[in-house]
C-alpha cells in the first residue's frame, strides 16, 4: 500500500486526478490566511496589503451594495457583467449583476455560477439614464436585488471564505466574437 502523504489526506482524489486549480487555489488561500493572521498581529505585511490592493481579495463576503446610472452603449446579444464577488474562483461560485442592451432600454440580470452551474434570471427592465440602486447577498440564498427587481437561488452549503471583487467587463458577442465595450460608473460601492 505505501506511505500515505498528508497532501493526500487533505486534498483527497484531487491530487491523483488534477494538480490544477483547486490544489493551487488551497495553497493560496492557506497563504493568505498566515498573511491576514501576521497582520493582524501588528506585523507589517507589505505582501497581504498589495494582495488586498491589487486584487482585491475579500476574506468571507456576505454583502455588496452599490449605485450606478444605466449609460447608454451598443445593443448586445450576451449578457455583459457589471459588478459582483466570488466565494473562490468565480466559475465555481459567484454572484454578479449582468446587463444586456435592447433598441433603447437595459435588461439586469442576476449572473451566478454556483457549483460550477451557471445561473441567469432576468431582474427588469431598466431606462438609459435611470439610477440604480444594487445589494448583493450571499448567506443561506445568494440574493439580488435592483431598485424592484430581485432574484435568489438557495447557497452552496459549503464554498470558500476567500474570493476576490469582480469589476465590470465586456463579454464577447455573439458568434463573431466581438467585444462589445460598455462603460459603467460604480457609485457608493461597499463590500462586508
Amino acid at each position: 500500500m505505501g506511505i500515505i502523504s498528508p497532501f493526500y489526506v487533505l486534498l483527497g482524489n484531487q491530487i491523483r486526478n488534477d494538480w490544477s486549480f483547486l490544489w493551487k487555489f488551497r495553497v493560496a488561500y492557506l497563504y493568505f490566511i498566515i498573511l491576514r493572521l501576521a497582520n493582524k498581529r501588528g506585523v507589517r505585511c507589505w505582501l497581504y496589503a498589495t494582495m488586498v490592493e491589487k486584487m482585491k481579495l475579500l476574506y468571507k463576503p456576505t454583502n455588496l451594495s452599490c449605485e450606478f446610472i444605466i449609460s447608454h452603449f451598443a445593443k448586445s446579444e450576451g449578457v455583459q457583467k457589471v459588478i459582483g464577488f466570488s466565494r473562490g474562483w468565480h466559475h465555481w461560485n459567484s454572484i454578479r449583476l449582468g446587463i444586456r442592451k435592447e433598441e433603447n432600454y437595459c435588461v439586469l440580470y442576476f449572473y451566478a455560477y454556483i457549483k460550477g452551474q451557471r445561473i441567469i434570471q432576468r431582474l427588469g427592465r431598466y431606462q438609459i439614464g435611470e439610477l440604480v440602486k444594487v445589494r448583493l447577498h450571499w448567506g443561506y440564498y445568494i440574493e439580488c436585488k435592483a431598485n424592484d427587481g430581485y432574484a435568489f437561488r438557495v447557497a452552496p452549503k459549503c464554498s470558500f471564505p476567500i474570493g476576490y471583487l469582480l469589476n465590470s467587463y465586456a463579454e464577447k458577442d455573439g458568434v463573431e466574437g466581438i467585444e462589445v465595450p460598455f462603460d459603467i460608473e460604480i457609485m457608493n460601492l461597499k463590500i462586508s
